[in-house]
């Protein structure tokens, strides 16, 4: 017989407890039991009413009278549990339990006041390919974190743009781009440069999504508009001369040869050269025609986020030939998908406004106020650094060093 419990174990059989003294009475049978207890993780110290046994979890015990026993887990970094469970006669059972994280340590909140941060109101979080972790806010610049160092980017003390940032990229030559709302500015350790409607061709100066392609062309959302910047020149698409879904750009992913564009209400464009492609909750029936983020897992699927208020939307995969979306059934998780990213190991960690959700191709798991140290269930942006800790956009800048 096989059991799976969580942290907190509801059944009739099983209560569980975070403190509890008593030991359960014992009923004595002629013929003894077994229990199988494994952890997530393992490696966990287990007393079975108050002795200790020389293994950790998983572990078999065996020679139980049947009855009801009180089990103490005890992991460093992690919240003590104790559950009780009923042995029955004659039986081997098998209990799972998943240890809740110590959100001290697996949480660190930066705050206005408390941090080097200079706002709350983080837009956008990013971490390049030298591990340094860039965070966007909304009137208060630039944050760039290299391990201890913090340095913040204004209008004052740089050239940067504006000071409400939207999206961030560094390409392969650690250039910095900085979409802003009033232009596109580069950084590249020296030299700032802005590309607004005055000096180019760019569509509008509130710059929504960036990304580079295999070719270096640089592709710019906007309100109005998308372009192409070819180092050069920009040539610009809108719904007038090209086939996209919508002028209003909020997400961008390139893929090789291939661009996929999220637009804001048209749903998602695929440019492959000359070839444009359209999916929206008609062609394709994505599960929301609100794309705030697009990226491609370990096994070459392309993740759709989506939604809005007046428009839920979730989660959606394409394999190549067709569209799947994921719902979490009487639940509102993943029905407002804000940004996603993915680990070394592969796995998908979602923002929402239900929270920070992990997904493993298989198991879902998700982080909320009430259940870890994340300090808001609205989560706006989400990033993976070199060591997989997660830094995220939750009314604060977080940083999430569990889930590995």
């Amino acid at each position: 017989m096989k059991f799976s419990v969580n942290l907190l174990l509801s059944a009739l059989v099983i209560i569980s407890f975070y403190s509890c003294s008593d030991e359960p009475p014992v009923l004595p049978g002629l013929t003894k039991s077994g229990v199988t207890i494994i952890t997530e993780p393992g490696n966990v110290s287990i007393k079975l009413n108050n002795k200790s046994y020389d293994g950790k979890s998983p572990i078999h015990i065996t020679d139980l009278e049947p009855g009801f026993y009180k089990v103490d887990l005890q992991l460093a970094t992690y919240v003590d549990t104790v559950i009780y469970l009923m042995i029955n006669r004659n039986e081997e059972d098998t209990f799972f339990v998943e240890m809740k994280e110590d959100p001290k340590l697996f949480w660190t909140i930066y705050k206005e006041g408390t941090s080097l941060l200079p706002t709350n109101n983080v837009s956008a979080v990013y971490v390049d390919a030298q591990n340094i972790v860039w965070a966007g806010t909304r009137g208060k610049g630039l944050v760039k974190i290299d391990g201890t160092n913090w340095k913040i980017f204004t209008t004052s003390n740089s050239g940067l743009a504006d000071n409400t940032i939207n999206e961030i990229f560094v390409d392969s030559k650690n250039i910095l781009w900085a979409a802003t709302k009033n232009g596109l500015s580069t950084f590249d350790g020296t030299v700032w440069k802005t590309y607004n409607i005055a000096n180019s061709n760019i569509p509008d100066n509130n710059i929504t999504a960036i990304n580079i392609d295999h070719q270096n062309n640089v592709w710019i959302g906007t309100d109005f508009g998308l372009s192409k910047f070819d180092r050069v020149k920009f040539i610009n698409y809108t719904t007038d001369n090209s086939l996209l879904l919508s002028n209003r750009i909020k997400s961008i992913f390139t893929d090789g040869d291939v661009v996929w564009i999220g637009t804001w209400g048209g749903g998602v464009n695929r440019i492959e050269g000359e070839q444009w492609n359209s999916y929206n909750t008609v062609r394709g029936k994505i599960a929301s025609n609100f794309i705030s983020s697009i990226i491609k897992d370990k096994n070459g699927l392309i993740w759709f986020g989506s939604g809005t208020a007046l428009s839920t939307g979730g989660l959606t995969s394409y394999d190549g030939s067709s569209f799947k979306n994921y719902f979490r059934a009487g639940t509102t998780l993943l029905s407002i998908v804000t940004d996603i990213a993915m680990d070394s190991k592969g796995n998908l960690w979602i923002a929402s406004t239900s929270g920070l959700t992990k997904y493993n191709g298989q198991i879902w798991k998700t982080s909320t106020v009430a259940n870890s140290g994340l300090p808001t269930n609205s989560v706006i942006s989400v990033a993976v650094d070199k060591d997989d800790n997660k830094w995220l956009s939750a009314s604060s800048l977080a940083k999430y060093i569990g889930g590995k």
